[in-house]
């Protein structure tokens, strides 16, 4: 699990996000917006009842996603909020090949910063 000052609130889901940006990968959707008041970047990942109808299943797929996505968190725009959610759960799938496709997407969103890497 993250920080919880990495993670998004209620609130800014509904404030900000859902007014954001999509981005649809292989994977994963990914839902972003810049907030200029934000000193951090916050990323959280869901996973519907569509997706994976047993809790166990949901809550394995998000501890997972927040696995791949922690080392990616210190090159995120300060600013970068996402919201990501599962669209092909692959249990299957590796950390290190999901931790990629969420690199390529934030890239392709301008919400990492390549040339810190």
């Amino acid at each position: 699990m993250l920080p919880k000052r990495s993670r998004i609130t209620k609130q800014t889901i509904e404030k900000h996000l859902l007014k954001g940006r999509r981005l649809k990968t292989s994977r994963f959707l990914v839902l972003y917006t810049q907030i200029p008041s934000h000193t951090a970047p916050q990323v959280s990942f869901s996973a519907s009842k569509k997706i994976a109808p047993k809790a166990v299943l949901r809550n394995k797929l998000r501890r997972r996603g927040y696995d791949a996505v922690r080392p990616l968190i210190p090159f995120l725009s300060p600013t970068a909020v996402a919201l990501v959610s599962y669209t092909n759960p692959d249990i299957k799938t590796t950390i290190p090949e999901m931790r990629e496709e969420l690199k390529k997407a934030f890239i392709q969103a301008r919400i990492y910063r390549v040339n810190e890497q």
